[in-house]
């Protein structure tokens, strides 16, 4: 009876301790046009260098199965989640997982001037029969700016890397031209 009374006694006072969140907060979700200033910079640089760096923070950032096209601009991978077994009454065993995937769209504006757009999606993968194979996916935009930062940020990191790259192959090609090109003769 001792050990009911002292039980009962923890679980009043665990109820009635303020500012103890037990489950887990929602992050803030960013408005439109928070949003569209989170996802989207211009660099002033060249195409080729943001689609690479791109493609190098997908790498970096852990990705899988990117997929890239020069000639659209648009850049896509995702990353990898192990599957949870799960059962439900209707179905019996199934598989559900959750990835999230990043699009990006490359445009160079004008020469020497690329805007880079980023679109994430968490998508959940249901199989609701593994006898079946009865497959799902749905993908929802994300809407917190956290993730966004983190992968703009090594985009940064690489365009900051390439630039000085991409201005000594610029000083070489100028240079090979005008030694290429002959002097005018003054004379003739």
């Amino acid at each position: 009876m001792k050990k009911l009374s002292l039980a009962l006694a923890a679980l009043a006072m665990a109820v009635c301790l303020p500012g103890q969140v037990t489950a887990r907060e929602k992050l803030p979700e960013l408005s439109a046009s928070e949003l569209a200033a989170v996802q989207s910079r211009t660099y002033p640089v060249s195409d080729k260098v943001v689609f690479s760096s791109a493609v190098a923070a997908l790498q970096t950032a852990g990705y899988l199965g990117i997929e890239a096209s020069k000639d659209a601009g648009t850049i896509s991978g995702h990353t990898d989640a192990k599957s949870k077994l799960m059962f439900n009454i209707f179905w019996g065993l199934g598989k559900k997982k959750y990835t999230q995937t990043a699009q990006f769209l490359v445009e160079e504006m004008q020469p020497g001037q690329t805007t880079l757009r980023l679109n994430l999606f968490l998508n959940e993968s249901k199989t609701r029969s593994i006898i079946f194979g009865n497959k799902a996916t749905d993908a929802m935009l994300i809407r917190q700016g956290e993730p966004y930062t983190a992968l703009m940020q090594l985009v940064d990191a690489e365009v900051a890397r390439r630039k000085p790259l991409e201005a000594k192959a610029d000083a070489a090609t100028e240079s090979s031209d005008t030694a290429g090109t002959p002097a005018s003769d003054p004379e003739g």
